[in-house]
């Protein structure tokens, strides 16, 4: 039997690993990619983001022959084209910038044929996939969905860093223009994963997506306002927040964080709010919490410059280590999209000369080109360092040892543990070091 054929548009996050994963599944699968060097990197087995299992799938997929990287669509008869185009935001409006879907759609037009199944999987503003793909779909070859050709979304809601078990275990949405557009893509990702869940519409299956993320954002924003109000009344909101949840099942709120950084995360609420707007709805509590979330960044800077004072240090003099650039650290990425180490950087840069930086994952070319001093080891970083940031959580910090690394700061120094992955409690008996984190 003849294998069915898939063009995955866009070798990113989501369309590489989603590529792996149906080569594995049985698939002949063509990645469709513009970039030359991804590429080129690609056809030689070599991924340009780490994703846990994905060099090995890759390599032996490729080995197969049963995922082929392409620049553009092969002169073959293709069942069924995936796109995973990225949609930015636009910086000055904050709204959603669909170009690239734009241009992919219009190719995939030229190329469908009769009996075609066309699946969008990128994020975009509810009811983008009827006005805008589908119209283009149709305007762009002449056929019509339904009839000649199907159309669904299946929004994709893995988390980086653990992207291929999650694409093979995680429930997949599908929504679909028609009856049968549905069962075509239901049938697909039912070879990936055991849980299928249909629903009622291309713009309910959008607007799931969007649901997924705001949430998240949401609730992590109430978990950093309770920080900040505990660091006014001199309390610990992790103490207390751990505390809340202990045998309390009505109970799960979130450990406070550096803010919520990512693709994702800090995109989709900007999507939601716009098109709630433009829907006649002031979405308050979204665009609040992603307020709070952009703000803890800036304000982890305003303290930092505050308690150098309080020792009569100059922000501008001292010299500043940060640790952690990947947007997280668990599960673990090289992805700095969006990282909010980025937007701590940028305030800090405000403020200080002297900054240096180490990621346990992030490629050093790639740090190079933040401005700052990219550090090779930990302790070339924390050498006379007046401040310490950890502003990820990656387990590499677990088997750091804090007594080696405060002996060589520059006391009275600050240890600022974002994540609170050491223990409080040690730091109490080291002499010079003020021990600090988010809501503390």
């Amino acid at each position: 039997m003849e294998k069915e054929k898939i063009a995955i548009m866009g070798m990113g996050y989501v369309g590489l690993t989603l590529s792996v994963v149906l080569a594995k599944n049985g698939f002949e699968v063509y990645g469709i990619e513009i970039e030359k060097e991804v590429v080129e990197n690609l056809k030689k087995g070599e991924p340009h983001f780490h994703e846990k299992r994905l060099k090995a799938i890759l390599r032996q997929q490729l080995r197969l022959n049963n995922l082929k990287i392409c620049e553009s669509f092969p002169n073959e008869k293709i069942d069924i084209y995936i796109i995973c185009v990225g949609t930015p935001l636009k910086k000055e409006s904050k709204t959603s910038n669909i170009d690239y879907i734009r241009d992919v759609v219009l190719n995939v037009a030229g190329h469908m044929k009769r009996g075609s199944l066309i699946i969008l999987r990128s994020t975009i503003p509810v009811g983008t996939s009827r006005s805008v793909v589908l119209h283009l779909l149709e305007k762009q070859s002449g056929l019509k969905a339904g009839k000649d050709f199907y159309f669904a979304f299946a929004p994709e809601r893995t988390i980086e860093g653990n992207a291929i078990l999650e694409l093979e275990t995680n429930p997949q949405i599908i929504g679909g223009f028609d009856e049968r557009s549905v069962t075509l893509a239901s049938d697909l990702f039912r070879k990936l994963t055991p849980t299928v869940i249909n629903v009622s519409s291309l713009e309910a299956s959008e607007m799931i997506k969007i649901l997924d993320n705001t949430y998240r954002d949401t609730v992590f924003a109430y978990a950093n306002e309770i920080a900040m109000i505990c660091e006014k009344l001199n309390l610990d909101a992790t103490e207390l927040i751990n505390a809340a949840n202990t045998h309390y099942s009505r109970n799960n709120i979130p450990n406070p964080s550096p803010g919520v950084g990512g693709a994702c995360l800090s995109k989709d609420p900007h999507i939601l709010i716009d098109f709630a707007k433009r829907a006649g709805y002031d979405a308050k509590i979204i665009k609040e919490s992603r307020r709070i979330n952009e703000y803890i960044p800036i304000q982890i800077v305003s303290r930092i410059k505050a308690k150098l004072e309080e020792f009569n240090k100059n922000i501008r003099d001292a010299k500043i280590f940060i640790v952690g650039f990947a947007f997280k650290g668990e599960p673990e990425t090289s992805d700095m999209r969006d990282s909010t180490t980025l937007l701590f950087l940028d305030e800090l840069k405000k403020y200080a000369s002297d900054i240096h930086g180490f990621d346990p994952v992030v490629d050093n070319e790639q740090l190079k080109h933040l401005g700052i001093k990219v550090c090779e080891t930990m302790g070339e970083g924390y050498s006379n360092a007046d401040v310490i940031l950890f502003l990820n959580n990656h387990r590499y910090y677990l088997d750091l040892e804090p007594f080696e690394i405060c002996s060589k700061m520059n006391k009275p120094a600050i240890f600022y543990d974002a994540w609170r992955m050491f223990e409080k409690e040690l730091f109490k008996n080291i002499e010079g070091i003020h021990y600090m984190g988010v809501g503390l």
